[in-house]
């Protein structure tokens, strides 16, 4: 039983590291697509 804990443990630190990256990302990818688009409503 304990390794499973430790090793749920890992898994949600691991979890929670790769969330926080996922969402500095997506803000970045969000930021970007933003301003990507108003560049293209002067194309389309």
């Amino acid at each position: 039983m304990p390794i499973y804990g430790i090793a749920t443990l890992l898994l949600l630190g691991f979890y929670q590291q790769t969330n926080a990256t996922m969402c500095i990302l997506i803000t970045k990818y969000i930021v970007n697509y933003k301003n990507d688009k108003k560049m293209q409503l002067s194309v389309f």
